[in-house]
């Protein structure tokens, strides 16, 4: 049988950008919409952005996290560490204990509209772990153990999500 289970990240962030947290947690972009049925049979994709009435992909993980949203979206955090990053997005929420001893909840707000892929495959087709092996764990410790090349793994999965801010009800 396979299991599924979901978790709600504990991460450390900001409201402030600085060297300890650099990572943006972005909010849902105002260009950012969903699709007709006849946009998503031209496009495959469900969401996007329409450029002069006409649907487009919207921008990739690779080119969100490389600065294309800067100014264009609101940031609501500021995140430590980029792996802890990609496993709230992957999970659609987490919990940010703020610099300052509060505390946001943050939750699924929207996506890009590109496919989520699972990054784990990568690592299997490259040699480095075997399937029967392949967890959430091995995946996360690799990218811990290997931070320069982990950017580049994560940015085989080109779905980006977006977040809003939750009420904490249990701090």
């Amino acid at each position: 049988g396979l299991f599924t289970g979901y978790y709600e990240p504990l991460l450390q962030g900001s409201l402030t950008k600085s060297a300890a947290y650099p990572v943006p947690v972005y909010a849902k972009p105002s260009d950012l919409v969903a699709f007709t049925e006849e946009e998503v049979a031209a496009t495959g994709l469900s969401y996007g952005r329409r450029i002069n009435g006409k649907a487009h992909a919207y921008d990739t993980r690779q080119t969100i996290e490389e600065g294309s949203l800067v100014g264009k979206a609101e940031v609501i955090c500021w995140l430590s560490d980029w792996v802890d990053t990609f496993f709230m997005h992957v999970q659609g929420q987490g919990r940010v204990h703020l610099n300052d001893g509060t505390s946001i909840r943050l939750s699924y707000a929207g996506k890009t509209g590109h496919p989520y892929s699972g990054i784990g495959h990568v690592l299997v087709e490259r040699g480095i772990a075997p399937l029967e092996k392949m967890s959430m764990q091995v995946l996360r410790n690799w990218m811990s153990a290997h931070p320069n090349e982990s950017r580049e793994l994560m940015w085989h999965n080109r779905s980006y999500i977006f977040f809003q801010r939750a009420n904490v009800s249990d701090e």
